[in-house]
């Protein structure tokens, strides 16, 4: 099974395939476009699990390459606000947040400057490591616990998310 994933620390959608699925043999990918593009050509894996929130979903949905093998529901890691100093700033200069998570940019409790889209929750708290100015990031608890982020408020605790997994289209088996 191919998921998004970060050496570094654990996105939900590695969290959800190795321990809500059990799926023995999961492959990391830096772009759930890498995956679907090894199903496609038949390297590494059969088959890749994609999260509903994942604002690109829709691609994998249509693609005349792929196939819908199943839908699930599972409960995800509790998305927080998180950083580096103390205690939350009352304002920072800049926000990092993965593209699912920008309906909560209005929740975060401090002001900001900028808002970053960044590819992965794991990205979004290197980010914030990285980043000199005052700033946070939206993320998820498994993320921001790997970095020993400061987490100052939950914002969703153990959403319900859908996920979709795909496979290559064979013969006369396309999603269309």
């Amino acid at each position: 099974m191919g998921t998004l994933g970060d050496p570094d620390a654990p996105t939900c959608s590695e969290q959800v395939a190795r321990v809500d699925c059990k799926f023995k043999h999961v492959r990391l990918y830096g772009s759930f476009e890498g995956a679907a593009q090894d199903v496609i050509a038949g390297n590494n894996i059969d088959a890749f699990m994609v999260p509903a929130a994942y604002p690109q979903a829709f691609q994998f949905i249509h693609s005349a390459e792929l196939r819908l093998l199943a839908v699930f529901v599972t409960r995800i890691a509790a998305l927080v606000v998180a950083g580096n100093v103390k205690r939350m700033p009352d304002a920072v200069d800049v926000v990092y947040h993965h593209p699912a998570t920008i309906s909560m940019l209005v929740e975060i409790g401090c002001t900001f400057a900028e808002a970053l889209i960044v590819p992965s929750n794991v990205a979004a708290c290197r980010a914030v490591i990285d980043d000199m100015r005052p700033c946070v990031c939206i993320t998820n608890k498994l993320a921001a616990d790997s970095f020993h982020l400061r987490i100052y408020s939950v914002l969703r605790m153990g959403v319900p998310m859908p996920f979709f997994i795909f496979g290559a289209a064979r013969a006369g088996h396309s999603n269309n």
